[in-house]
């Protein structure tokens, strides 16, 4: 069962007290939780040194801070998932009604509670209860709850803006799925518990049951409470007690949390010929690790835990490719921020979140341009000489030029925070958003590029047509990821420079790494043998995903030092890339792949309510021989997730290494039956037709891959091979 309403501990904190008794901790207890939650800690736990850090609710916290948890109920933060009642319920639900499609959805209450009428996924109109709120500016989405425990997000969102701004309405947030999407409502693209739980809600425990397909989730705190940020308080209740009784001088920076939350940077200064204010003195904080856990664009590897400081050891960080980011950096799907941050200098400088957020109420620290001014000289960045736009206008504010805006879900505008330099050329080619254009709508990209470089005597120069490498590999790094976006002759080799280059942020050079795996020639070997001990995490995955086209012997080589690598995301892409090897390795080197698996296997079951984690599982097996169990797999991940083509694919495959040919074409019938959009599936089952010599079959589904995927050149080309046999062309 999952928690229902948040626990209370109206006298847990120590308040003003010299001393904290087991007396009150058992008043507490006895009025403590409304559902059925995570327990509450005993006494002796949580007096105890030795006992794991428990958490105690942010209730606890408000005595002794009050003006920060006054702070954090103002916050994005508070209202991430609420119960839905009358005080958390934004939408309108008195029997109103929103057409779609000529269909009528209806919003109504029954007593206390929200109800919905509306198409579940086999296409029929039904009531479904809303359990919970989900966020609530600029829109509130609402979640229900089904028999097998899971929690899904309704289609339909309230529109939380003024009726001035065209708000206050009901609208459907994603109208061009079906049935068979992955994001249809009551698919795994709208499942609370694996994509949403983890952030918008305080330690949560999945507990999904691979063997029913069932969850049964658990969380501390329904939604992003103070132990979601500082760890888990039982320990810091228990600092206090030591610091008031026995250490008066105490001076635990941390307080009893495992973790240090403060600023990197305790001190700035003004240097001659910058600027910028430059640090000069810098500390350790684990700030960045702990806000990116959930601003960041991420796939969970394993449950995270206060002992996991780092984001490595828990997440694995989506780099700058192609479906997420425009060439140039900049966002282009969700990437929640810390993927963005990462590019930025102010990131390599030692800004954290807070010098600009109130880490409490999320609320920017200060107003317009002064968050920027805090850093960056007046003086320097005045209107006159730098946004060259009257003071008062839109046209002068930093982020309106520094941060341009990309709009989610229909009406959520988000920034960019990677802080990029206005390029119209560069925008021009990489097709990315020009910030000059938001306002200027009726000029170009020509026009915003000639004022700029007459504002700034050509500091902002015309890219060339000069398609060498090195111009493809200078600065900005744009150059060579539109080189490899378009296949260009010199794309690998503009990679490997800014790979290799240091002078990049990790996440640049780990991304170009990235983008090398698909490059088997020398400049792509040079990249990966530069970088392979590099310090950064990030740059370490990249340099194994370089590798992941080299000969199996290379491939060892070059990767299975990584195998014992100090940070989990590196382990993982070692294993994933070496494991589908297995049938050509030595037998010492199966030996120490073995030993490594154990960890990559346990982060598949953890994830093995989605396909993409069944399909991991099954690959292991198959490459190590055991086909049952792959098929097993394979079918687990088609049931889990219906609409997945690889889990047909690979399933397909197995059947063919069984010559079971009936069964091959039977699987990808199925397949594309389920994904009628898949070009993959279509290819797939063409190719099954080649194999049994019959190239009319072949043909006709080669031509719906191809049109469906048009920019796939292997489809054309396969295509134009059996076109030529079947013509009897040589």
């Amino acid at each position: 069962m999952l928690n229902h309403d948040i626990r209370f501990w109206a006298w847990f904190v120590c308040q003003a007290q010299k001393q904290f008794s087991t007396t009150h901790f058992a008043f507490v207890t006895a009025l403590a939780s409304f559902g059925l939650g995570l327990s509450p800690p005993t006494s002796a736990q949580l007096l105890d040194a030795a006992t794991a850090p428990i958490y105690v609710g942010s209730q606890a916290c408000q005595q002794c801070h009050r003006t920060a948890y006054l702070a954090w109920q103002s916050s994005d933060h508070y209202q991430s998932m609420q119960v839905a009642t009358g005080v958390n319920v934004l939408g309108n639900f008195d029997d109103q009604h929103l057409d779609y499609q000529q269909q009528r959805n209806r919003f109504y209450r029954k007593g206390k509670q929200y109800w919905v009428n509306l198409k579940d996924g086999n296409g029929e109109f039904r009531d479904f209860q809303v359990r919970y709120t989900f966020g609530h500016f600029p829109l509130q989405q609402y979640i229900v709850q089904f028999d097998d425990g899971r929690l899904q997000l309704i289609p339909f969102a309230w529109d939380a803006r003024s009726k001035q701004q065209g708000g206050q309405r009901w609208f459907y947030l994603y109208p061009e799925v079906d049935p068979k999407d992955e994001f249809y409502w009551t698919n795994v693209g709208q499942n609370w518990n694996y994509n949403c739980a983890d952030c918008h809600s305080t330690h949560v425990e999945k507990n999904y049951h691979s063997d029913t397909n069932q969850y049964a989730s658990q969380w501390a705190e329904i939604n992003v409470g103070c132990e979601a940020c500082h760890g888990p308080a039982s320990r810091h209740i228990q600092w206090t007690q030591q610091r008031n009784n026995i250490d008066t001088n105490a001076t635990d920076v941390d307080y009893g949390f495992d973790r240090h939350l403060g600023k990197q940077v305790l001190s700035w200064q003004a240097n001659a010929g910058q600027t910028t204010l430059q640090p000069t003195q810098v500390t350790a904080t684990d700030q960045l690790n702990t806000c990116a856990q959930c601003h960041s664009r991420r796939m969970q590897l394993a449950p995270h835990s206060s002992s996991q400081r780092d984001f490595a050891d828990s997440y694995q960080l989506s780099l700058l490719d192609a479906e997420l980011y425009y060439a140039d950096g900049q966002v282009y799907d969700e990437n929640y921020v810390y993927g963005s941050f990462l590019q930025s200098k102010m990131a390599a400088k030692g800004v954290v979140c807070s010098n600009c957020h109130d880490p409490h109420s999320g609320k920017l620290q200060l107003s317009g341009n002064q968050v920027c001014l805090q850093c960056h000289q007046t003086q320097h960045y005045q209107a006159n000489n730098h946004s060259f736009h009257q003071a008062d206008s839109p046209g002068n504010l930093c982020v309106n030029c520094h941060m341009p805006t990309t709009t989610y879900m229909q009406i959520d505008a988000r920034r960019d925070h990677a802080w990029h330099i206005p390029n119209p050329n560069r925008s021009a080619q990489s097709n990315s958003p020009n910030p000059c254009l938001n306002c200027h709508q009726n000029n170009n990209h020509q026009w915003a590029q000639s004022q700029i470089s007459a504002w700034f005597s050509g500091d902002a120069k015309n890219v060339t047509a000069d398609d060498s490498a090195s111009k493809l590999a200078d600065k900005p790094y744009y150059r060579a990821f539109l080189a490899d976006n378009t296949s260009h002759p010199q794309a690998e080799k503009a990679l490997a420079y800014v790979a290799s280059q240091a002078s990049y942020s990790a996440i640049v050079r780990a991304s170009a790494l990235q983008r090398l795996g698909r490059y088997q020639g020398k400049y792509a070997t040079y990249a990966q043998q530069t970088n392979a001990y590099d310090s950064n995490d990030l740059v370490r995955r990249g340099v194994i995903l370089a590798a992941s086209h080299f000969s199996v012997n290379d491939k060892w080589q070059q990767i299975s030092p990584y195998l014992t690598d100090s940070k989990l995301a590196v382990r993982y892409a070692a294993i994933e890339s070496l494991v589908l090897d297995w049938q050509q390795m030595t037998p010492n080197q199966q030996q120490q792949l073995s030993l490594a698996l154990p960890e990559y296997i346990e982060s598949q079951h953890y994830n093995s309510d989605r396909a993409f984690a069944l399909n991991n599982l099954a690959n292991i097996y198959r490459a190590q021989g055991q086909l049952d169990t792959a098929i097993h797999y394979y079918d687990k991940a088609i049931k889990v997730e219906p609409f997945f083509d690889a889990s047909y694919i690979n399933l397909a495959d197995v059947y063919r290494q069984r010559s079971e040919s009936k069964k091959v074409y039977s699987t990808l019938i199925a397949g594309i039956e389920q994904s009628p959009d898949s070009a993959a599936l279509r290819f797939s089952l063409a190719l099954h037709y080649i194999r049994e010599q019959q190239l009319l079959q072949s043909i006709k589904y080669l031509q719906q891959a191809v049109k469906l995927a048009p920019n796939e050149a292997y489809y054309h080309q396969v295509l134009q091979q059996v076109q030529r046999q079947q013509r009897g062309a040589p």
